[in-house]
């Protein structure tokens, strides 16, 4: 067994194989399309740089060069070409990784203007999320990427990018461990360029700017300007939407120290790009909220950048206009509040066709949005949140009164804190009940006859009453067993699952007469033995203890809330020697 184990390979093994598959492809793709071979000892780097080059020069019909004196793209203006060439190597494609190289490797590394890194950063981030989102079986894919920037002041040049990119998206599974790799080879090149659409996308942005002035803004001439115009109109329009400030206190706030985050900005984009309305929305706007709920933060996001959508496809023009967002986000779990945004987005667009000046005088459609998005997320406090926080509240007092010493129980009065208590209580009375001290695993029955010892403790709390036999089996399969579903032999398996979700439905249901939100304790023992009589019984130590939950948002009735509340804790161990033990 331990030499098996010598010639199991470690996680590094396993990545350096894959990386050996992807360089042997790479090279076989290099021949394939190129006729090119290399030396055994070239890197993965040069061979994918040898592979984007001659991509390059049929594409673009001009030949790549890291020296930018030697670099000569048509209709590029003297002295302004930046050549790239970057690998880009990681593990989750999901992550923030690319986006993170691209930042850092790339567009801080090119000698790009300001006011065009946020677009040339959004175009590349987006587009390698779609490459390195595909299932490339580990073989080399091609791709081309062509973007013009125009710059929005007189004074400002405008940019074209030429790229290919290289890329794959591999796995390899080898003695149980998975390795994954996803790489994008880029190379391109960002030089000045004459453009037909600039003077036309200066002339729309100067009317936005004169429209803008009806906002009560005396002169604006850059977007420095226009978003200060914006933020004051905004805070205005927002105070007499919802009457009160913007980053002040909302009156619906709930008592305890609530969540509460804002973010204002302003999203300029040529053309109605989908993935520029991506990029602002998830990293320039919701980067910067503190929205602690990962399921109201993912379905917030999803509705800006629909918002956003919508406002790129209308066929208005020439005019600002506001919408308000006021929408409440509710929250799986009950005793959680709901979130709720309070904002407004004022919008412009307008669109132009100009002729390109080309031999074919091709005709394209030059558009500019600008959308200024100002925006609160916080919790609110609604009925049913009161109405549980009160329950549990009372529930935890009344199971205080039960616990002889505090010393280890929580002093938090919500569902957290009873879970505490209940663990207190339960072992007090699981000592009196079985003489032995409930210590999970460790658990010592006076009765084991072998090691093997295991130990649950779980809290059934369920949002209505009665109880179902499914939620009760729901319950056990993910909850309770969620970590040793499969432990328990064939023989007394099946009969350990029975006997639990009978005891839980019979204590959580109306079978047991309770008075509101008072605690049961009740003890069990159970054996399952092997009918065939070759293995030992595995006897169950438990304890149930249970109440109804049962709450009135006030004396005259109102909202009414019941939770059915069953607390398991308990200890599994084999007796008997009839046969092998468990």
């Amino acid at each position: 067994m331990g030499g098996s184990n010598d010639t199991k390979k470690s996680f590094e093994q396993v990545q350096s194989d894959l990386q050996a598959q992807l360089l042997n492809n790479a090279r076989a793709l290099l021949k394939k399309d190129y006729n090119i071979d290399v030396p055994s000892t070239t890197t993965l780097e040069d061979t994918l740089k040898l592979i984007a080059i001659n991509r390059f020069k049929a594409q673009f019909k001009f030949d790549y060069n890291d020296d930018s004196a030697k670099c000569f793209p048509p209709n590029a203006l003297a002295d302004s070409v930046t050549p790239i060439a970057r690998l880009c190597s990681i593990t989750d494609p999901a992550s923030t990784q690319a986006a993170d190289y691209i930042e850092t490797m790339i567009i801080s590394k090119a000698n790009l203007p300001a006011w065009m890194k946020s677009n040339a950063k959004a175009d590349l981030v987006t587009l390698s999320k779609v490459l390195l989102s595909q299932d490339t079986m580990k073989k080399w894919n091609y791709d081309e990427f062509v973007q013009s920037y125009d710059g929005v002041t007189e004074d400002q040049d405008s940019y074209k990018f030429s790229s290919v990119l290289v890329y794959t998206n591999g796995s390899l599974t080898e003695d149980a461990l998975k390795a994954n790799l996803c790489i994008i080879y880029f190379m391109g090149v960002y030089y000045k360029t004459n453009s037909p659409t600039k003077a036309v996308r200066l002339a729309i942005q100067q009317e936005a700017y004169d429209t803008a002035k009806l906002l009560d803004a005396a002169s604006i001439t850059n977007d420095s300007e226009l978003t200060t115009a914006l933020a004051l109109h905004g805070q205005a329009k927002f105070s007499e939407r919802f009457h009160y400030g913007y980053k002040s206190n909302p009156p619906d706030l709930p008592d305890s120290t609530p969540m509460i985050s804002y973010n204002d900005h302003l999203c300029y984009v040529q053309d109605a790009k989908a993935d520029s309305l991506q990029f602002y929305v998830q990293d320039e706007i919701f980067k910067g909220l503190n929205i602690t709920v990962d399921s109201v933060k993912e379905t917030a996001m999803d509705d800006t950048l629909k918002q956003f959508q919508a406002i790129v496809q209308e066929n208005s023009t020439g005019t600002w206009t506001i919408d308000y967002i006021d929408q409440t986000y509710a929250v799986a779990d009950p005793v959680l509040n709901p979130v709720k945004v309070n904002g407004l987005i004022i919008y412009w667009f307008d669109h132009r066709n100009v002729d390109t000046n080309d031999s074919a005088h091709t005709t394209v459609s030059v558009s500019t949005t600008y959308i200024y998005y100002m925006a609160m997320f916080y919790e609110v406090t609604t009925p049913s949140v009161v109405v549980a926080r009160d329950l549990f509240k009372e529930m935890c007092i009344n199971l205080i009164n039960h616990i002889e010493t505090e010393s280890s129980a929580s002093t938090t009065m919500d569902l957290l804190g009873l879970k505490d208590f209940l663990f207190t209580y339960a072992k007090q009375q699981f000592l009196k009940a079985f003489g032995f001290d409930y210590n999970g695993n460790h658990s010592t029955p006076p009765d084991k006859i072998s090691n093997t010892v295991l130990g649950y403790d779980e809290l059934l709390e369920l949002p209505s009453y009665p109880p179902t036999l499914v939620d009760i089996q729901a319950f056990i399969n993910a909850e309770l067993f969620k970590r040793d579903s499969t432990t328990f032999p064939p023989y007394a398996g099946p009969g350990i699952y029975d006997d639990i979700q009978t005891h839980m439905l019979r204590y959580a249901g109306p079978d047991t007469p309770k008075d509101a939100n008072m605690w049961y304790c009740e003890e069990h023992t159970s054996t399952f033995s092997d009918p065939s009589g070759q293995h030992n019984s595995i006897k169950e130590y438990a304890l149930f203890v249970y109440a109804l939950g049962d709450k009135r948002e006030d004396s005259q009735g109102g909202l009414r809330i019941q939770r059915p509340l069953v607390y398991y804790l308990g200890v599994f161990c084999s007796v008997d020697k009839g046969g092998p033990a468990w």
